[in-house]
């Protein structure tokens, strides 16, 4: 059924809690809602009335409406909202929820990142990532109440005496440059279209293009913290051999597991790495090269009551493979 959202935007992100219940919605107006799911079932009482036919006796009418009846029950179902967090960052890029430890995350396209608490509807804590990043890609919450991003670098390499590149320092977001032809120049330029909007300040012009181009190149990593943005740790997410060819190494996806213990990415631009990796340490555990472009990933179950999971991806060619591996 519809209901009224209470966003002034349009919805950018929809998110699900694992008790079932609670939903979180963002918009780009920077404000995130806090829904309850729920049903009941309602029922009906017997007709009495037969379409098309001949109303009943009054003694037939009085058995119909005795213990003999059947009665119809119909599942209503609803959502409520329970909490509005209006301004707080600007319009939200990445949003992740973890009920049973009471966390919910946002990440605005600016890089901000906004903890809160889905139950009380209260702000925890604001903090932006100590990494000069160009965007998150992905983020998480994990059952522990640790927040893992997944993000995006524009590096500049140096040519070096033999014709390869020396990886530089990322390039900050935002910054004087963007690798011209690269997916973050456009959602860049998206970007500064919505700052513009909510701040009333002209979009800047985009960057030149320069001869260099060929030097940008995109890298991904893995960041992670506690709730209340201290003990960082960091690990890159490294190309294999069969991706060296490959000129950007970009993260597509990150999912973890229901107990937060496993961490899974892929990167890529042309192939696919999939990885798997220690959620606590972010060290890495297992790694595939896919020959397809990983989009998107999510857990399928073993059956028969089984806890292992396969790890299922979507591919750019709209095909679906299972990995070959577990978590």
């Amino acid at each position: 059924r519809e209901r009224r959202s209470h966003h002034l935007g349009r919805v950018s992100h929809l998110c699900l809690g694992a008790d079932g219940k609670t939903v979180i919605t963002s918009s780009k107006d920077a404000t995130i809602v806090v829904w309850e799911h729920a049903e009941r079932v309602v029922t009906l009482p017997a007709s009495s009335s037969f379409p098309g036919s001949s109303p009943p006796s009054s003694s037939s009418s009085s058995s119909l409406s005795g213990k003999g009846a059947k009665k119809s029950r119909k599942a209503k179902s609803w959502l409520r909202v329970r909490h509005i967090i209006r301004g707080q960052l600007c319009a939200s890029a990445v949003l992740a929820v973890e009920t049973r430890v009471d966390i919910g995350l946002a990440v605005g396209l600016d890089c901000s990142c906004l903890v809160f608490s889905p139950k009380r509807g209260v702000v925890l804590n604001q903090f932006r990532l100590p990494i000069a990043c160009s965007m998150v890609a992905a983020a998480v919450v994990t059952a522990t109440g640790d927040l893992v991003f997944g993000v995006v670098l524009e590096e500049k390499g140096e040519a070096s005496g033999n014709g390869e590149e020396e990886r530089g320092k990322p390039a900050r977001g935002g910054g004087s440059g963007s690798p011209p032809g690269s997916a973050l120049s456009s959602l860049r330029r998206q970007r500064n279209d919505d700052r513009a909007k909510m701040t009333g300040r002209p979009t800047p012009p985009p960057p030149p293009s320069s001869s260099s181009s060929n030097r940008w190149h995109e890298s991904s990593m893995l960041i992670k913290c506690d709730s209340n943005g201290k003990n960082w740790i960091s690990a890159r997410i490294e190309k294999q051999e069969q991706q060296q060819q490959q000129q950007h190494n970009r993260l597509n996806d990150m999912i973890v597991t229901s107990d937060g213990t496993t961490l899974v990415t892929a990167c890529g631009t042309q192939s696919s790495t999939v990885s798997i990796w220690d959620a606590s340490s972010l060290d890495l555990i297992q790694e595939h090269h896919s020959p397809k472009l990983v989009t998107a990933l999510t857990f399928v179950g073993r059956g028969e009551g089984s806890p292992e999971m396969y790890v299922m991806a979507g591919n750019a060619d709209g095909t679906i493979s299972i990995l070959p591996f577990e978590c």
